[in-house]
């Protein structure tokens, strides 16, 4: 375990979250740990170097498991580390099939995607690129999935939207970023969010009510959230 993995996990047992970011991690860590079971079956859209991919594999190490990665050189980097124990696909998921523009932002490649969003930057450097795009339900097929966690800078309704078959057919806990700054330049509002994930019967969270089983967030406080940007990472449940 490198260096910084320690220190995480030191100030993950003392709940010190110095950065919302590692909050974020430390939550996303407990949902993960309280639902998965060893032959769980899980999805990681926008897997990058594949952080969450390696708490997947603790969890649920008996599991059949896939990672999404358009950019070309961290999609072969996933499949040099996890080699047959996870099915890495170098694909952008939407909700069709084909190819894609895919913004590569090469300073801060945590901020790519296949539209332009906000950037910490007024000059990011970006490298547009072509990539394959796809969809949950072609991907998956009839295997049973448990879990899907979705960080694609703004994608996430279409990636959800693509997944229709599969998420109604196994209910699978949802893990997804959704904030302003990045899902407002895919035409998604927090009001056509709540629409799709509570019409197939799912309750939304952040990650704290979550972890703390409080009551589910309303239409209003999701849209407060998106707005204040006070939470960018939620849950959707069925149970």
């Amino acid at each position: 375990m490198m260096l910084k993995d320690w220190a995480r996990k030191i100030l993950w047992t003392l709940h010190l979250d110095v950065t919302r970011n590692l909050r974020y991690d430390r939550l996303t860590w407990k949902v993960m740990q309280s639902h998965l079971h060893p032959d769980s079956n899980a999805i990681d859209v926008g897997c990058h170097k594949g952080e969450v991919l390696d708490w997947i594999l603790a969890f649920a190490p008996h599991g059949r498991h896939w990672a999404f990665e358009p950019l070309p050189h961290l999609s072969a980097a996933l499949r040099k580390k996890f080699g047959d124990r996870v099915q890495v696909v170098e694909a952008a998921l939407s909700d069709q099939v084909g190819k894609t523009k895919f913004q590569f932002v090469k300073d801060s490649p945590a901020y790519s995607g296949i539209l332009r969003r906000e950037y910490t930057t007024d000059t990011p450097n970006i490298e547009e690129l072509e990539v394959a795009m796809s969809t949950l339900d072609e991907q998956v097929g009839t295997v049973k999935i448990d879990l899907i966690k979705v960080d694609v800078e703004g994608g996430e309704w279409a990636v959800l939207a693509g997944g229709a078959g599969v998420i109604q057919r196994d209910r699978p806990l949802i893990i997804f970023e959704f904030g302003k700054g990045a899902s407002e330049y895919y035409g998604t509002t927090p009001e056509k969010m709540w629409a799709l994930l509570t019409g197939w019967g799912y309750s939304l969270y952040d990650l704290r009510s979550y972890v703390k089983s409080a009551n589910p967030l309303t239409e209003a406080s999701l849209a407060m959230a998106f707005s204040t940007g006070s939470e960018y990472y939620f849950v959707a449940s069925s149970k």
